[in-house]
């Protein structure tokens, strides 16, 4: 088994060095090999690395930690550009590397803290493993994996560097929030015409219990868990007891509503499940969390970047649950830690009208 140890304590010091993938830097106006968070200000992210910069943020403020942006880490190894960093970073002890797992470029002689940020991306996934195969001494030296549960093999025996933890109070805006009814049919440009949102002074019904699922890439190509959604779906709009909302998923480059909306419309349809060709407002898509509002259950599957919803989202919820064809289980234990409170998890191989059945029901 591999050793787990993890930390909710803070690790960093008097100062940050944070460093960003390198495929990010050709975006950005930047000074000079060290820079400050304004040169990020203006830049179009994607909504998990702008949530990565702002947990980051957030806790060298709590922390009085001076924060500097370092490009190309690779290049300070040693030598006269090492003496040159040295020179100008005092007392930085700390390395911070966002990756979106395609590289990781680790600072020699600092703590390197591993964040990978584009968690539910299939091709960002499929990237970090690779890397962790071909270069896993990379991992074995790390300080720690900001809310990230990763274990490896290295050599003879299992790593797992430290988890640190690190939360958001509040969610961050992610934008206006739609929402539009659920419907399941042809989405050619006839098939999009009608689907339109609710008005934005119609706040939801109140007197039906929300169930909130996000929805991700990586989750929708979970074929088990995305037929498990189907069926909630269906008992949802055939009369069932919850007010489903799914969170339409946010692919890599951005998409505007309806294509995300198609995304997941196409993924249902995949599933062979058959949904009734009429709009529902049973079950509603929504482009953004629903903030300031009572949730009686969330649902999350391992692909969704959890840490991107504040505490304050978590603390509306009064049960949280995950389900998922893989690595379910060891996200329950990470989720559950991050969160400092129970989670239930779900089965996605249940029978089609079987109760719920979460792990902390079962003696």
């Amino acid at each position: 088994m591999p050793h787990t140890a993890s930390t909710n304590g803070p690790t960093f010091g008097p100062r940050l060095l944070v460093s960003l993938p390198g495929s990010w830097l050709p975006r950005l106006k930047i000074p000079g090999s060290l820079f400050g968070r304004d040169a990020l200000r203006d830049v179009v992210m994607p909504v998990e690395l702008r949530a990565a910069l702002a947990l980051l943020t957030q806790e060298a403020t709590a922390r009085s930690t001076s924060m500097q942006f370092v490009a190309r880490p690779e290049i300070f190894t040693h030598g006269r550009a090492r003496a040159w960093l040295d020179e100008r970073i005092g007392d930085a002890r700390d390395h911070v590397a966002l990756t979106d797992g395609h590289s990781l470029r680790p600072i020699p002689g600092l703590r390197n803290h591993m964040f990978f940020f584009p968690r539910g991306n299939p091709a960002s996934e499929q990237a970090l493993r690779n890397l962790l195969r071909v270069a896993p001494e990379l991992f074995a030296g790390l300080a720690s994996q900001i809310n990230g549960g990763m274990a490896f093999r290295f050599g003879a025996s299992w790593c797992r560097p430290p988890s640190l933890y690190l939360r958001l109070r509040q969610t961050p805006e992610s934008g206006i929030m739609e929402r539009l009814p659920f419907y399941c049919g042809p989405l050619g440009r006839q098939g999009m015409q009608g689907i339109e949102p609710a008005p934005p002074e119609e706040a939801l019904p109140i007197d039906r219990p929300i169930r909130y699922i996000p929805l991700t890439e990586a989750a929708l190509a979970d074929t088990p868990f995305l037929r498990m959604v189907a069926q909630e779906v269906l008992e949802a709009i055939f009369g069932g007891p919850e007010l489903l909302l799914l969170e339409l998923p946010r692919p890599e480059g951005g998409a505007e509503t309806a294509g995300r909306l198609e995304t997941v419309i196409r993924a249902l349809t995949a599933t062979g499940i058959v949904f009734p060709r009429a709009r529902s407002w049973a079950v509603q898509f929504v482009t953004a969390p629903p903030l300031g509002m009572s949730i009686a259950s969330m649902l999350l599957h391992p692909g969704v970047p959890f840490w991107r919803y504040g505490l304050d989202f978590f603390d509306a919820a009064q049960r949280v649950e995950v389900a998922g064809s893989a690595a379910a289980t060891r996200f329950r234990t990470l989720l559950s830690a991050w969160l400092e409170r129970p989670v239930g998890l779900l089965r996605p191989a249940a029978a089609a009208g079987a109760p719920r059945v979460t792990v902390n029901d079962v003696p």
